[in-house]
């Protein structure tokens, strides 16, 4: 009796130990990473429904493809309407507004691509001061916003653009609201229908901001074509002199330029209306002039151009510096591109701050003729006032003298 007892207390305890585990091997996968490390979960598809409007976040990476290269990063919370999905992806459509300085054109002018080594700011207006929405990476392609448009010649402002993206779902803000229609099979109709009229209105706000700048463009080639008629008609003439002083003036009924003296020789370019377009030459001392565009340009420091590196871009400044060194641009440094020569210097003034200075290929001899640690005065133009990784302003040397 003993002997049997013990094997059925055995067989028994065998069955026990394969019923544990088979139970284990069935179990939930929660429940066998409890405790322990949890396992990766393969990407879900998203269930956000097409049309619906969402908020992506500021920060979030924008890709041309669902996973692929980052064209730009948002600035602020972008809205725009999810368009299509793949895998953990949602593709949206966003419009903005670039400096055409910053786009480079294919033939047909279909497409811009950004050109700056550092990037550009996709803006919210066609305002220079609105908020900035994302900023685009070199080589992003963006379109007119305009299916089949043209983007308009002769304008160096801002532009209305357009460019599709992917964007992680995870990164988005829906409203409480579109969640649960997106849950309930019927009742999704007015949030469609109130985001169509949102979305129809942001349409017609573009269409006016492309027609500004298509009758300003207008207007442009008109007066061009008005001038160069007027040149045509009476392009050349005596010699003409001021009967008195007068007022020479940017244009017919103008703002004033100059004022000119009596009897002060003139030649004759155009005539217009009773106006007459003239050239006059004489003589100005040098220090009595600057780069055009330099208006104001005393007034920047290097701290001004760290604290809005993005409103200060194109500025003209004329400074002071003290020459460090001759150098040659590596990978490291964003705001210059890979073997561009540049001069490292200090200043402005007693400010003393680090700066880097591209140098333009006619200047480049000059430049290394420099001893250290000499005091020039320069004329640049701000490429990037806080450059990645050290913050340090970059400027394109225009010209430069020593003191």
């Amino acid at each position: 009796m003993v002997f049997l007892h013990d094997r059925f207390t055995r067989a028994g305890a065998l069955l026990v130990l394969a019923l544990s585990v088979l139970a284990a091997a069935g179990a939930p996968a929660d429940a066998q990473t409890r405790g322990g490390a949890a396992r990766p979960t393969p990407a879900r598809s998203t269930t956000i429904p097409r049309g619906e409007v969402v908020r992506v976040r500021p920060g979030t990476a924008l890709r041309a493809t669902p996973g692929g290269d980052v064209i730009g990063v948002s600035s602020r919370a972008i809205r725009g309407a999810v368009e299509s999905s793949q895998g953990s992806y949602v593709r949206l459509t966003v419009d903005g507004f670039l400096s055409a300085r910053a786009l480079r054109f294919n033939t047909d002018r279909s497409r811009g691509e950004v050109a700056p080594a550092n990037g550009t700011s996709l803006r919210a207006s066609d305002d220079a001061g609105s908020a900035v929405l994302a900023e685009l990476r070199v080589g992003t392609f963006v379109f007119p916003t305009r299916a089949g448009g043209r983007f308009p010649t002769g304008t160096t402002g801002l532009l209305p653009v357009r460019r599709a993206l992917w964007v992680d779902a995870t990164r988005l803000e829906r409203s409480p609201g579109a969640a649960v229609a997106a849950r309930q099979p019927a009742p999704a109709a007015p949030s469609t229908a109130v985001s169509s009229e949102t979305i129809a209105r942001q349409e017609a706000r573009r269409d006016s901001a492309r027609r500004e700048v298509l009758r300003r463009d207008s207007l442009r080639r008109d007066s061009v074509r008005r001038d160069s008629i007027a040149r045509r008609q009476d392009a050349s003439g005596p010699l003409l002199e001021t009967r008195g002083q007068s007022a020479l003036r940017y244009g017919p009924s103008g703002d004033v330029v100059a004022t000119v003296p009596g009897g002060v020789g003139l030649t004759p370019l155009a005539r217009d209306g009773g106006w007459v377009r003239v050239r006059i030459e004489g003589w100005l001392p040098d220090s009595a002039l600057q780069a055009a565009g330099a208006r104001s340009a005393g007034s920047l420091s290097a701290a001004d151009l760290r604290s809005d590196p993005t409103g200060t871009v194109g500025r003209i400044v004329r400074w002071r510096v003290e020459t460090l060194s001759y150098q040659v641009a590596d990978a490291l440094r964003s705001g210059l591109a890979t073997n561009e020569p540049y001069l490292l210097a200090r200043g402005p003034g007693s400010e003393r701050a680090v700066l880097y200075l591209a140098l333009p290929d006619s200047l480049r001899a000059a430049a290394q003729a420099l001893p250290p640690l000499t005091e020039i005065t320069v004329t640049a133009r701000v490429r990037n006032g806080r450059s990645a990784p050290a913050g340090v302003p970059v400027l394109e040397l225009i010209e430069l003298s020593r003191r």
